[in-house]
């Protein structure tokens, strides 16, 4: 079955955190996979360090849609702001290095809908692997997460 795991991470607030996650069998159950899920970091932060972020103060009128998910060559990003302002798009590796920007300033409010055409900044194809799509209006963030095939 699922376990939920929740770790206080207060007495390391101003310090780097580094989190792994070890699967180990019993050898009497086996399954074809194990997956972690719905992973959260709420409270302060200063970049992005994880696999999805909730520090409480999204906007909950926004939105962000990837699809479709799973993707092979692209994937369109639909983003809804309650307000129009100035925006960053960005695409992370699961590692949270930033491989690509597929917008950066002003968007309207409403839905907009943008591309990825799964390549880094470089403009060379990504392998496959999950990336983290993140919308950053002023301190708000939005993130997503999209998993690329090949």
């Amino acid at each position: 079955g699922w376990s939920k795991i929740v770790l206080d991470l207060r007495r390391h607030i101003g310090n780097q955190v580094q989190i792994s996650f070890a699967f180990r069998s019993d050898e009497q159950n086996t399954f074809c996979g194990s997956y972690i899920d719905d992973v959260e970091i709420r409270g302060r932060y200063q970049d992005l360090t994880g696999i999805s972020i909730n520090n409480g103060s999204s906007d909950s009128r926004s939105s962000l849609v990837c699809r479709p998910n799973p993707c092979f060559d692209s994937a369109s990003i639909d983003v809804y702001l309650a307000s129009a302002g100035n925006a960053s798009v960005a695409v992370y590796d699961a590692a949270g290095r930033r491989i690509a920007i597929p917008h950066q300033g002003w968007m309207p409010s409403g839905t907009s809908s943008l591309s990825w055409d799964c390549t880094n900044e470089s403009g060379h194809t990504v392998p496959a692997g999950m990336y983290l799509i993140q919308v950053q209006t002023g301190s708000k963030y939005l993130c997503e997460k999209i998993l690329v095939l090949r």
